[in-house]
């Protein structure tokens, strides 16, 4: 640590000066100082955080409790990468005198494991980078000097575990209805081969309890109790377990004696209406903005007419009378000649027929609310994911949504991370029936896809109070039983 702190006092604090000294000369390239401060701090941290590395293993190797149980073998060079650079530092391999086991004890007491080459901070910050821009930017923003590949970045979101961990409250929450959401997005699939790319579906399902205006002055309002769920949900086997995990999370957090409804919330894709065979005391209803979509088709082509039709089909709507509607669609068939338009007209009344208990269930019930599903698709993932010109892998399509959902969630990246981490080590060395829970978690996790010149020491050591007393604390607390 001394060697870093002399160097930056003779060296570190003279580039500052001469970075301040241009300032003052030209005081409107203020962005140009802040660039000759950045370097020499950063160049500093890096050093410092090497040194006292070095220190610490310099600590067990001339230490007393490591000589009883260890000997040294040799000391080998290592880099680490950390959100504040690429650390280059030596560290000394121990052998145990009495299993002949070979260890570096710096890296174990860090709980850093073997082969490990980034922590977990620098980890996080490209992964949560990749999730709000690009794999390229992921790779950029792993720390302030150094960068990653953007394939390293695509790795690591593959590899990750996307588990949300959720404490299961003592007291549940008593509400009587309950409202669900649920959408989807399209998602180009990656081309290989020349081949053109079929469309991935990433499904997302969020549940809540109501709105509420956001303050007091604010016109717009908020969801209440809002929890996301998504993902390639595929087939009939990945619909049941997209809606399992809902029902789960709404079993664990509600009284589902207490509940009375839920309202599903969709456009009528047979996988969101799946979701009233799954979810008990549940709705579906179908939401205005696709209704009202399928009402305009039929209706856009009669120019200054369509207000009189689109009045006629929603007052058959509120009167809650199918034959009234299937007279008012007549009406417009009528006087359609078009072919390709008359069938566009038989789909959105065959539509709505086939919807028609979902249509009419919202009428004079101010129990249900709106839908804002298409929104939230926009933020959630197109905005990621199909915004722009793209093509996913269903795997990379699968964590992306996942991951998108987590962090709406307010889940925190770099517990996953040190989550993954503890079950790998817990993989190795663990008893062998933690290794089998281990190995089944990770299987199952796959399966639903799917990180001294004594003057200037003298000087800086007194502004960092203690730090001879620290080691001894430091070493006592973490190598005492080595």
């Amino acid at each position: 640590m001394n060697n870093s702190i002399q160097h930056f006092y003779e060296k570190g604090l003279v580039e500052l000066s001469k970075a301040a000294d241009i300032f003052y000369k030209n005081p409107e390239n203020l962005d140009d100082f802040i660039d000759g401060v950045i370097k020499p701090l950063l160049e500093f941290g890096i050093e410092y955080v090497t040194e006292v590395l070095q220190d610490a293993d310099e600590c067990i190797r001339n230490s007393r409790q490591r000589r009883v149980s260890w000997n040294i073998n040799r000391k080998e060079k290592t880099q680490l990468l950390t959100r504040l650079g690429n650390i280059i530092y030596e560290r000394t391999l121990f052998q145990n005198k009495k299993t002949g086991k070979y260890s570096y004890l710096l890296d174990d007491v860090m709980g850093i494991e073997p082969h490990t080459r980034m922590t977990i901070g620098a980890e996080a910050a490209l992964i949560e980078e990749a999730i709000d821009s690009s794999y390229r930017k992921g790779g950029l923003f792993v720390s302030m000097t150094d960068s990653v590949s953007k394939q390293t970045v695509k790795n690591k979101i593959h590899e990750l575990i996307i588990e949300e961990q959720l404490k299961v409250p003592e007291i549940k929450k008593k509400v009587e209805v309950l409202y669900i959401d649920a959408d989807e997005d399209h998602i180009a699939e990656q081309a290989y081969s020349g081949e053109k790319g079929s469309t991935i579906i990433g499904k997302i399902i969020y549940l809540y309890e109501g709105k509420e205006l956001e303050n007091a002055k604010s016109q717009r309002y908020k969801l209440i109790g809002k929890h996301y769920f998504g993902g390639v949900y595929e087939g009939r086997k990945g619909n049941e377990t997209l809606w399992m995990k809902v029902w789960k999370y709404i079993d664990n957090h509600y009284d589902t004696d207490y509940l009375k409804r839920i309202y599903i919330n969709g456009d009528g894709a047979d996988w969101i209406k799946a979701g009233c065979v799954m979810i008990a005391k549940s709705h579906f209803v179908l939401d205005k903005y696709h209704l009202a979509n399928r009402i305009n088709v039929a209706t856009a082509h009669l120019l200054d007419s369509s207000v009189d039709a689109k009045a006629m089909i929603y007052e058959a709507i509120k009167s809650k009378d199918r034959k009234d509607l299937k007279k008012a669609f007549e009406k417009i068939k009528n006087v359609t000649e078009n072919e390709k338009k008359l069938k566009e007209i038989e789909e959105s009344e065959k539509y709505i027929l086939n919807h028609w208990k979902a249509v009419i269930i919202r009428i004079g019930n101010p129990e249900v609310l709106g839908c804002s599903a298409e929104g939230h698709v926009s933020h959630t993932y197109s905005a990621r994911m199909s915004s722009r010109p793209m093509g996913w892998s269903r795997h990379g399509a699968n964590q992306m949504c996942k991951l998108r959902c987590y962090k709406e969630n307010g889940g925190k990246i770099i517990e996953l991370i040190k989550k993954q981490r503890e079950l790998a080590e817990l993989a190795k060395t663990g008893t062998d029936d933690e290794r089998i829970m281990v190995q089944e978690y990770i299987m199952s996790a796959h399966r639903k896809r799917a990180l001294d010149d004594s003057y200037y020491i003298d000087r800086i050591q007194a502004s960092i109070p203690g730090y001879t007393a620290k080691k001894v604390i430091w070493f006592n607390a973490h190598l005492g039983n080595i």
